[in-house]
């Protein structure tokens, strides 16, 4: 019987709240690190949409100034076949 009776001593009940309070602060720490690996990993993700969308935005830049630089050839070629047309009328004026 005197096996039996563990409060009798408060040893083992010191033992016992110290070994609770011990995974309670290891259980305290794993949760704070795993809200530390998820706030890094949004932030992470987070980052990776910005390139994305800095990205997508350079390629929307780059359509844009070709879109531009295809305009203004066109826009030279058709005012360099207007000089020649104006040139050769000019020609055909003072020859005839």
């Amino acid at each position: 019987m005197q096996g039996c009776e563990i409060t009798s001593s408060p040893v083992p009940v010191l033992a016992l709240i110290w070994l609770r309070a011990g995974c309670q602060e290891e259980e305290e720490e794993e949760e704070e690190e795993e809200e530390e690996e998820e706030e890094m990993k949004e932030e992470e993700m987070k980052e990776e949409e910005m390139k994305e969308e800095e990205m997508k935005e350079e390629e929307e830049e780059e359509e844009e100034e070709e879109e531009e630089e295809e305009e203004e050839e066109e826009e030279e070629e058709k005012e360099e076949g207007c000089y020649t047309v104006h040139n050769f009328l000019i020609h055909l004026l003072y020859t005839v």
